[in-house]
């Protein structure tokens, strides 16, 4: 079994190294075997990497749903994933670039997606340094679509943040907490 692990992670990595490299699309076939490996032994302690690996190979072939749900899958399905907390941010940036490509009647569907996904983020990996920024984040989002005690109780957490976020964030995270919108952009 651990040899078929070594294989399945080698296989993955020289497939994301060489899309990279070579700007190609992904070999079917090998990602098929690994995607195959991750359903028979889901419990195998290195599966989170193969998982995150997968998701870069997503990534890169600008599949982003499919990225996203991988990254997702690396970063909280798999708690002891040492890559967790990289899976997670980057399902946001996959988020991005997915946003940009959809029609503009599915925007906003992805935009709230991302925003659940940047609170999952922030709570899931609070110790790592772009946590906070990403709270604060989804905070504005939330106020920006007027969905004001979502808003309000994500700011809340950027104002509690140990140890305490920016000035810049509480600033922010306070006129939201206090519907004050002059200092936001807002009007």
């Amino acid at each position: 079994e651990h040899r078929s692990l070594a294989a399945v992670t080698h296989g993955l990595r020289f497939l994301v190294r060489e899309m990279r490299e070579k700007n190609i699309e992904p070999d079917g076939k090998l990602l098929w075997a690994m995607l195959y490996y991750i359903d028979t032994f889901p419990q195998d302690p290195e599966v989170g990497r193969i998982v995150f690996l997968l998701a870069e190979s997503r990534f890169e072939a600008e599949e982003y749903a499919a990225a996203i749900e991988a990254y997702e899958q690396a970063a909280y399905q798999y708690s002891n994933n040492a890559r967790g907390a990289d899976a997670g941010y980057t399902a946001l940036l996959a988020y991005e670039e997915q946003i940009k490509r959809v029609p503009a009647e599915q925007k906003d569907n992805w935009q709230q997606l991302k925003i659940d996904s940047e609170l999952r983020f922030a709570k899931q990996y609070p110790q790592d340094k772009r946590a906070v920024v990403v709270q604060a984040h989804a905070a504005d989002e939330l106020f920006e679509r007027k969905d004001y005690p979502a808003a309000i109780a994500a700011a809340s957490v950027v104002m509690q943040w140990q140890p305490a976020a920016e000035q810049r964030l509480q600033r922010s995270s306070a006129l939201i907490m206090s519907g004050d919108t002059s200092g936001l952009g807002q009007e």
